[in-house]
């Protein structure tokens, strides 16, 4: 979005103590480690997420294939990096913000 000129500001919104870049946004910013090992964690899922290429390759290897454990582990990686992007664009753009326990119920509904 600097790019653009649409904001100056290279600090993550969402945890305020790195620049934001797609690694930093979906994988190591601790507002999004946070919803995202909490969700795995609801799920008995038992893994830390990881930086990107990390966490592909976790999941070529565990999972992989249509178990219910493997679908469940793509609808939460799906809905955080959804939810995160949103929840980003809401505090850019209108001054928003909800907590980390509000983020995680809202994924899982």
């Amino acid at each position: 979005m600097t790019k653009w000129g649409v904001t100056t500001n290279l600090t993550c919104p969402l945890c305020q103590e790195e620049d934001e870049n797609i690694e930093h946004l979906f994988f190591t910013c601790k507002f999004t480690a946070g919803v995202w090992n909490k969700l795995l964690a609801w799920k008995g899922i038992q893994h830390i997420g990881m930086k990107w290429h990390e966490e592909v390759q976790w999941e070529i290897k565990y999972m992989k294939g249509s178990n219910k454990i493997a679908q469940v582990y793509m609808l939460c990686l799906a809905g955080t990096i959804y939810h995160m992007w949103i929840e980003c664009n809401c505090r850019i753009f209108q001054a928003k913000q909800r907590s980390e326990e509000y983020m995680i119920r809202h994924i899982i509904r």
